[in-house]
């Protein structure tokens, strides 16, 4: 996935003149070794959010990566200003609160530095029909707060929730058979979530 692809799709998208409803950018690994690059620079960064700001009708909306072996490594780089208030921080996933008409939403590159920016939003303001995020260990120190939060902050119309925080694949022969926190045990987390018809963690 690279910038000059997604400039390319955002030329595309300008030719639609604000009709698309629809939008899948998708990270895909070598067929041989099923291996992804999943590391995406602050050029793909900065034109996935470029992407963005000329499909504001889009309903559904897919950052995702695609049939690689679990625990792959995936980064979206952190941004430094000018291009966001706060040094080291990733403000895509935030900046997607502001797609009015977004329904449903694949984010694949959950990290710390998106939740702190996912973080300033108002309670219960992204109004979601359906939310599945994921990220790897190594970019997650707090999986738990990464729920807190993003619960914090999807709407109460939210239907769907999927979070999945993947160990590394260099890791997993380490860690067979460890047992792990308990991701969602407190209580608290789901008051009001009566809509919520489909949970996975």
């Amino acid at each position: 996935l690279t910038a000059p692809l997604l400039q390319a799709l955002r030329m595309a998208a300008m030719a639609a003149e604000g009709k698309v409803k629809r939008l899948k950018v998708s990270c895909m690994p070598e067929a041989s070794t099923r291996r992804c690059h999943g590391e995406l620079d602050v050029s793909v960064a900065l034109a996935l959010q470029e992407l963005l700001e000329i499909t504001p009708n889009v309903e559904e909306l897919s950052i995702a990566m695609e049939g690689a072996a679990p625990g792959a490594f995936r980064r979206l780089a952190a941004l430094q200003p000018p291009h966001v208030a706060i040094p080291g921080s990733q403000p895509l996933l935030a900046n997607c609160a502001a797609l009015h008409s977004l329904r449903c939403l694949t984010f694949d590159f959950l990290s710390d530095d998106s939740i702190a920016c996912f973080d300033s939003l108002g309670d219960r303001t992204f109004r979601l029909q359906s939310g599945k995020f994921s990220g790897i260990k190594q970019a997650l120190a707090d999986p738990e707060h990464a729920l807190a939060v993003l619960l914090a902050k999807l709407g109460d119309d939210l239907e769907e929730f999927t979070l999945h925080v993947e160990l590394e694949t260099e890791l997993r022969p380490f860690l067979a058979g460890i047992l792990h926190t308990r991701l969602g045990a407190l209580p608290n987390l789901w008051r009001g979530r009566e809509a919520l018809q489909r949970l996975a963690l």
